[in-house]
């Protein structure tokens, strides 16, 4: 993978104060050598990104398996 994209979307995570998590490495570290991902590791500029929102619960009500809404939709209160 390459540093530059990964550092690019990091880059514009934090502009839009949008959460970052950054999974592995995968075949091709940082340094662009193919390793195994376990060997290329998780590590983004000294330490691992594990920020996630939280799931969307329930947002659209009414949906039909097709992805289409049957009746009017509402958006649900998160409940805490």
């Amino acid at each position: 993978m390459n540093f530059e994209w990964v550092q690019r979307i990091k880059k514009q995570c934090d502009q839009k104060n949008i959460l970052f998590f950054f999974k592995q490495w995968g075949g091709w570290g940082a340094d662009g050598k193919k390793r195994t991902k376990k060997a290329n590791g998780r590590l983004l500029f000294g330490k691992t990104w594990d920020n996630m929102p939280k799931p969307a619960q329930n947002i659209f009500h009414g949906m039909n398996k097709t992805g289409h809404f049957d009746r009017k939709y509402t958006i649900q209160e998160e409940r805490i």
